[in-house]
């Protein structure tokens, strides 16, 4: 270490998003003059999503989750389905669908959808219509322990970082400012250091982030400014 550096402790742990929960208070609007009736078999990742506990299904108009237009019915015959009452107004509507999930205590959406057309009957107790959900990934954790070596003269330097389980490579940054938005991507490596020339390194700051595919990248990890003294 030729000159000292100093680490700016910006560490964040990166989740994919889902909807925060507890047991949601979901209820179907009043007032509507068309119905329709779907039998589902709501399927979490893979798996048959019951009724059971305080599992909850239901679906929602284009509003969202205050436009709630039918709380499932869970009938276990046959494998087990949903029964839905889905009211409406206007034929033609997109009909988007929630679970409330009581074992890890998240709501989930679904991107299957169905049309709302009033009278109509989609799937049935022996062949209900497929809904899938899928649990969010969390993405790796940021690296850990960011250092960075540099050699003024020959304008050299390298960035060192812990391995992070499961990484399959590395993604690093530099900046004239801590400031992801305005980061510039160096390259990619499968390693646990990075080396770099040929760009002025004072007062710049580095950062990496660990990947392992399919999953989206962690956040930043810590930034480690170059120290010109």
């Amino acid at each position: 270490m030729i000159k000292r550096t100093s680490i700016i402790a910006l560490l964040s742990i990166a989740l994919l998003s889902t909807l925060i929960a507890s047991p949601p208070s979901w209820t179907p609007i009043t007032g509507t003059q068309y119905s329709m009736i779907l039998n589902a078999d709501i399927l979490l990742d893979g798996e048959t999503f019951s009724g059971e506990g305080e599992n909850i299904a239901a679906a929602f108009g284009p509003g969202g989750e205050n436009d709630c237009r039918s709380i499932g019915i869970w009938y276990p015959d046959y494998d087990g389905f949903w029964y839905f009452t889905i009211r409406g107004n206007i034929n033609y509507e997109t009909i988007s669908f929630r679970i409330y999930n009581e074992t890890d205590d998240e709501i989930y959406l679904s991107e299957d959808t169905v049309d709302f057309i009033n009278n109509t009957t989609i799937g049935s107790g022996s062949t209900p219509h497929p809904i899938s959900f899928t649990s969010p990934v969390s993405a790796l954790p940021a690296p850990e322990n960011v250092t960075i070596s540099i050699n003024p003269e020959l304008n050299f330097l390298k960035i060192s970082w812990d391995h992070v389980p499961e990484a399959d490579f590395y993604n690093v940054y530099w900046s004239d400012t801590p400031d992801i938005n305005s980061g510039t991507y160096l390259g990619q490596t499968i390693s646990t250091n990075w080396t770099q020339s040929g760009i002025p390194i004072s007062n710049k700051f580095f950062w990496v982030t660990s990947v392992t595919n399919p999953i989206p990248a962690s956040q930043d990890s810590n930034f480690v400014p170059n120290s010109s003294e």
